[in-house]
């Protein structure tokens, strides 16, 4: 085989040409730290990295669902304990007030104390606007509470609010009924 000098410089341009092309793939990496810069770098690695970061985009996602689901839990929690001591309250009034021997004064005082406790009771359940933030944590429309002198009518309804989950999907969370 013969070799001319037109076939080795051929050659020799072709490797130069090769090793720039690899010396600039090189310094593109070095530059911004990242092995890809295109799929057609390297298809496999390129998949892999793409369900790297939707796996750690959901992860992403789950973790806030969580954290948002603690909040709305102690929130809540938070709100029936101190509902619960309210009506406890109340229950001690109405004992203290029904035992037959306080004056017609000490029971209106006493009917003036129960009334301000459902109030009480009212402002907590039922936040200031149409939607509520203090019992639920999420701005969710609750059922018509109705506070009449000293008896508390509460129209109570399950309660449902969308729950993100995954891309497409979600999970309904339904309260229980009051």
């Amino acid at each position: 085989m013969r070799i001319t000098n037109n076939t080795m410089t051929n050659n020799f341009l072709n490797s130069l040409n090769k090793s720039l092309q690899r010396e600039s793939n090189l310094q593109e990496q070095l530059a911004d730290g990242k092995i890809i810069h295109r799929p057609s770098d390297d298809p496999i690695k390129a998949v892999r990295s793409l369900r790297y970061n939707t796996s750690l985009a959901l992860n992403a996602q789950y973790t806030q669902n969580a954290q948002d689901a603690q909040s709305w839990m102690e929130t809540s929690d938070s709100a029936m304990s101190d509902l619960s001591s309210i009506m406890t309250s109340i229950k001690e009034k109405v004992v203290q007030a029904s035992n037959g021997t306080n004056p017609q004064d000490a029971v209106q005082a006493i009917g003036a104390d129960i009334d301000g406790l459902i109030n009480q009771a009212v402002t907590l359940v039922i936040p200031r606007s149409a939607t509520a933030t203090s019992l639920v944590g999420n701005r969710i429309k609750l059922p018509h509470l109705l506070a009449m002198e000293t008896s508390l009518l509460i129209a109570a309804m399950p309660i449902k609010f969308p729950c993100p989950f995954n891309q497409g999907q979600s999970v309904r969370v339904k309260t229980v009924s009051i």
